[in-house]
């Protein structure tokens, strides 16, 4: 806000109505004297930056008959101040949502780019998994083979100890001997248990035994796993 001043040259009071538009502006020009050294122009002063545009504009302004002796910049003015702040919020608001804009760019980005990455990695294991399912499905294979393999024998050992432990005769799954022992002897030798299918057989040794039902998977495993802990099934 600045506070200027005019002066009427040649005079020592003077009152004039300024033409703005259809408007009409009154200025009061006042203080004049007159010295030895001359006529001391009357003044005018206003901080209003309307009036100071028309009178700046005007006739006399620009003949001469009124001067601008003097200006002082008061700072800024209310509605300035108001003015101000209102434009640095929005310049503030504008810088915020750049940023807002340019932060969610980047992070679209890289969620784009990590999404491609790990479509590459399953992809990678999507072509490596046929082998390496088939490597898994052949080692568990040979291993439940090998554990079969070893129980059988446990089953048979035990078998022969104890067919050797009665009188020295061994008697195999039907009830035949092979040392002259009966079939009747060979039922005596053991609990015989009447089952209708391999799951009743195998039901019969998890309940009373505590064996691996995932072992059990064929008759022979079943009547060789029974005849170990000391019963003969039968159909």
């Amino acid at each position: 806000m600045k506070l200027k001043k005019y002066g009427a040259i040649g005079v020592m009071e003077w009152q004039l109505n300024l033409k703005a538009g259809k408007a009409t502006v009154h200025v009061e020009f006042k203080g004049g004297f007159e010295n030895k050294y001359g006529i001391h122009p009357a003044t005018f002063m206003t901080t209003d930056p309307i009036v100071q545009t028309v009178i700046e504009r005007s006739y006399y302004f620009a003949s001469g008959k009124i001067k601008l002796l003097d200006v002082k910049d008061l700072g800024l003015s209310p509605m300035e101040i108001a003015a101000q702040k209102r434009k640095a919020e929005e310049i503030a608001k504008k810088k915020k949502a750049e940023e807002a804009a340019k932060a969610e760019t980047k992070a679209k980005a890289e969620a784009d780019a990590q999404a491609k990455a790990q479509a590459g990695n399953a992809e990678g294991q999507a072509m490596e998994s046929p082998g390496t399912v088939a490597s898994d499905a052949a080692s568990e294979d040979a291993a439940d083979e090998a554990e079969l393999e070893n129980e059988t024998e446990e089953v048979a050992e035990n078998e022969e100890a104890e067919e050797n432990a009665v009188d020295g005769s061994v008697y195999d799954v039907e009830g035949e001997t092979t040392s002259g022992v009966d079939t009747a002897s060979d039922e005596g030798e053991y609990t015989v248990v009447k089952v209708t299918c391999n799951e009743d057989a195998k039901d019969y040794l998890v309940d009373n035994f505590n064996c691996s039902a995932s072992k059990l998977r064929n008759w022979d495993t079943i009547l060789a796993t029974g005849k170990a802990n000391g019963v003969l099934f039968e159909k």
